[in-house]
């Protein structure tokens, strides 16, 4: 497998991942359910009135050793 396609491939794996955290985030909020997320290194639990309407909103933070994309 080449870098090109090794590359396009962590992409397809990135955005399938990224989609189904979104699923998985407005899924909670319509059923009332609060979610944990990471701010300034403490974890919080953000209500359903919290879980912001557009769920991309909600930064999924990079694997450590990765760069975050742009």
């Amino acid at each position: 497998m080449s870098h090109l396609e090794r590359g396009e491939l962590f992409r397809r794996i990135d955005a399938g991942i990224k989609a189904g955290v979104a699923r998985a985030i407005a899924e909670h909020k319509r059923a009332g359910h609060s979610i944990p997320i990471l701010r300034d290194n403490e974890v919080v639990w953000l209500t359903p009135d919290e879980i912001p309407d557009e769920p991309e909103a909600v930064a999924v933070p990079a694997a450590p050793g990765t760069r975050p994309q742009p």
